[in-house]
């Protein structure tokens, strides 16, 4: 009988014991999936932030090339309107040399033609 008081305490003590790591088990379990779900929660966020960190680089990019294209053309016209304003200064001069002579080409037949 005393052995069977014995073992039935120590069964007792055993199944208590069980029962205790099946509640630490239960609660691990249970922080783990809190924790799962959390992560899961925010990989949404991770995203988002890793999106717009690259939006915001290829936006800075493209505004540099845009930039840079700009005062590319900026360039460009200010040497068209620089070789233009040269070529009408040279056609405005060749011009005036011409209606000089024409003139004096006009005069002397209107002379020749009055006389």
């Amino acid at each position: 009988m005393e052995k069977l008081r014995c073992l039935t305490m120590s069964r007792n003590v055993l199944l208590e014991k069980i029962k205790q790591a099946e509640a630490v088990a239960s609660a691990e379990v249970e922080k783990a999936e809190k924790e799962h779900v959390s992560t899961t929660n925010r990989i949404p966020l991770d995203q988002e932030a890793v999106l717009k960190e690259k939006r915001e680089k290829a936006e800075k990019a493209s505004q540099s090339e845009i930039d840079k294209a700009m005062k590319d053309i900026e360039k460009q016209k200010a040497d068209i309107l620089s070789k233009g304003k040269k070529a009408n200064s040279k056609m405005n001069s060749d011009a005036k040399g011409k209606v000089g002579k024409a003139a004096g080409k006009f005069v002397d037949k209107f002379l020749e033609s009055l006389s």
